[in-house]
C-alpha cells in the first residue's frame, strides 16, 4: 500500500511538472508582453462605473495523460455588459443564491462568446513578476466559449465551467492586482512549484486575494493542497465591493 501511495505521490510532480516543461516553450511571449502597463488613472481596484459590473468564472481542465487525476485551472472576468441581458438575469439568479460556486451546463456556455480576460499561470525559465501570468491579445480577448488554457498539456476538450460570483472591476484591473506587487507570489516562471505554487495556487489567490471570492474548488484531489493567506496589498483585503460568498 505504501508503494502505491509512493508512486501516486510521484507521478503527481511528474505530471504537475509538465506545467513548467510546457509553458517555457512560450517564455518569449511573455517576457514581451510583462511590461504592458495600465494607464495610472485606471489603475485603482475599484469600479468607476456599476456595481459588481463583471463575472467571475473558473475554467477547469485535466492534464493530459493523467486518467483525470490532475487538473489546470484560470480564472475568466468577463464584464457582464457582453451578456444579453436574458443571460445577465440568468447569472444573476444564479449569483443571488451561490453557496461558493456552480457548475455551467456546457449545452449553454458552448454558445455564449462574451468577451473575457484570461488570468492563467504556468511555470517557464523567467524570473521576472508575474512573467508566469500571460498578458497579451490572446489572453485579453478571451471568448466564455473558447477552449484553451495558458498551458500546452490541458486537456481543452474537456474543459468545464463554474460561476464563482461577481467583481466591481474587470480583468485587466485584477491583472495588475495580482502583478504589480507581491500578492501571496510574485508569480515568476522560476516561482513555479508542482505542489505548493501552481496554477491552482494563483487561481485561488486571484479569486480569493483580489476578487473577495471562494478558494473552494471542484475536486481537484492533489492539484489542490494549498490555501492561500492573503497580503494586505491584495485588493480584497482593503475593498469589499465583490461579492463575497
Amino acid at each position: 500500500m505504501m508503494s502505491f501511495y509512493r508512486t501516486i505521490f510521484v507521478f503527481a510532480i511528474v505530471a504537475l511538472s509538465k506545467h513548467q516543461l510546457v509553458f517555457a516553450r512560450i517564455g518569449d511571449i511573455l517576457l514581451d508582453n510583462i511590461t504592458n502597463e495600465l494607464p495610472a488613472d485606471q489603475r485603482s481596484y475599484t469600479s468607476s462605473g456599476e456595481k459588481n459590473s463583471s463575472y467571475v468564472f473558473l475554467q477547469k481542465f485535466p492534464l493530459e495523460g493523467s486518467n483525470g487525476l490532475f487538473f489546470h485551472t484560470e480564472v475568466l472576468v468577463c464584464p457582464k455588459e457582453h451578456f444579453s441581458q436574458n443571460d445577465r438575469k440568468t447569472l444573476d439568479d444564479q449569483v443571488s443564491s451561490l453557496t461558493y460556486f456552480t457548475e455551467l451546463e456546457e449545452s449553454w456556455w458552448t454558445s455564449r462568446t462574451a468577451s473575457c480576460v484570461e488570468l492563467g499561470y504556468g511555470g517557464a525559465a523567467c524570473s521576472q513578476r508575474c512573467c508566469g501570468v500571460p498578458h497579451n491579445t490572446g489572453t485579453t480577448s478571451f471568448a466564455l466559449n473558447e477552449r484553451k488554457a495558458v498551458i500546452g498539456n490541458a486537456d481543452v476538450q474537456k474543459k468545464t465551467l463554474y460561476l464563482y460570483g461577481t467583481g466591481s472591476f474587470d480583468g485587466e484591473v485584477a491583472y495588475h492586482a495580482t502583478c504589480d506587487h507581491k500578492c501571496w507570489s510574485n508569480w515568476a516562471g522560476t516561482d513555479y512549484n508542482p505542489l505548493t505554487n501552481n496554477c491552482n495556487t494563483f487561481t485561488s489567490t486571484v479569486l480569493s486575494c483580489v476578487y473577495g471570492l471562494s478558494e473552494k474548488k471542484p475536486n481537484l484531489g492533489p492539484s489542490d493542497m494549498v490555501n492561500v493567506k492573503c497580503d494586505t496589498k491584495c485588493p480584497a483585503a482593503i475593498t469589499s465591493e465583490s461579492k463575497v460568498l
